[in-house]
This record gives C-alpha cells, structure tokens and sequence, in this order.
C-alpha cells in the first residue's frame, strides 16, 4: 500500500522563472456561442467554439529570499528583484510562447500580454507585480498542388455573351398613372400601341 504522508510541493514557474511567492493566480476559460438571426427575429445558436486560456499571476521576488534555489534565474551583481524585472520584459518582448506552470495545471504556448509592477516607500526591495498571459493558438498549414483544368472546361459551364445595345430603364409606375388604365386595360394598351 502507498504511503500518502509524503507531500508534493509544485514548483509554480513561467518559462525559466520560478518566484519566491504567488500571491494569487486567476484562470479564465471561456467558449463563444455563434448565434443567426432568422426570419421570426430571434437569434438561434447553432454552434460553440473555445476561446483561448487566459491567466493571471500576482507574484514576488526579493533580493532576500526565505530559501535558496540551486539555479537562481535572478542571481545578479545588482538586486534579484531588478534582475527578476529584466527578465519579465526580456521574455514579454521575445513574443515567443512558453510554458507556465500553476497550481492547478501546466500551460502551454503562452505569451505575455500585459506586466505591472509597483514599488512604494516599503517595498523598494521587492519586485511585486502581476503577469497577464494569453494562450497563442499554433496552426499549421499546407500547400497542396491541383492538377490543372482541362482545357475548354469554363467554357462550357459559362454562357454565351449577349450583345444588347444600350438599354434605358421605364417607369411602368408613370406608365400606367398616365393611361388611369388597371391591370389587364393596361396590358392591352401596350399591346396595341
């Protein structure tokens, strides 16, 4: 039988970063429902497609960390929270995603959207600052190769040109206001003149 004594502490990180402290995450998962108006007037929904993941990360690093990491990403010849700054903006600027990992799950292809920081009198040592990130969606595509229409093919399916002068439009409101005539009369008069 397994013993569950043993806890399992997730190492929360975006890329190579890993912080002192999170604060708070925030996931949002959402779908977009398409809807059509049809002839009634309302809007029927007729399909539902997902969104991309968002996520929120508040989170803290010191230039006096509680517990020592073996690989320090911040380690700096100035302060860990200046270097910790750099290197947010250095991977926000990079526009390539990366993977994020939260206490609820790992994110893949993620890129930063959005980074704000803030420093007062009594934090000057500590960078605290919140994280907006957005899944980037990666497709791929492909070129594929038709082989070429035989020859006569649109020519048959497109009719003939018709040659019809210049055409000038007639009122046929004017028409029949001016005969006083009502639907077969004034047919018939047009027949005859």
């Amino acid at each position: 039988m397994s013993d569950w004594s043993e806890s399992v502490t997730i190492v929360r990180r975006m890329d190579a970063l890993q912080f002192d402290a999170v604060v708070r995450e925030a996931h949002e998962s959402t779908m977009t429902v398409t809807e059509n108006p049809v002839e009634t007037g309302v809007s029927i929904a007729d399909h539902m497609f997902a969104n991309p993941q968002r996520l929120s990360i508040a989170a803290v690093v010191t230039d006096t960390p509680m517990r020592a990491q073996a690989r320090d990403a911040f380690a700096s010849e100035r302060s860990r929270s200046q270097r910790a700054h750099e290197l947010l903006i250095e991977l926000q600027r990079k526009r390539e995603p990366f993977e994020v990992q939260t206490g609820l799950r790992l994110y893949r292809n993620m890129v930063c959207t959005g980074l704000r920081t803030e420093q007062d009198k009594d934090s000057a040592r500590i960078l605290s600052f919140e994280a907006e990130l957005r899944e980037v969606v990666i497709v791929s595509t492909q070129v594929v190769k038709y082989p070429p229409r035989k020859a006569g093919a649109t020519t048959r399916q497109a009719s003939t040109k018709k040659v019809k002068g210049q055409v000038a439009g007639k009122d046929k409101g004017a028409a029949k206001a001016q005969t006083g005539a009502t639907g077969g009369q004034w047919l018939a008069s047009r027949l005859k003149g």
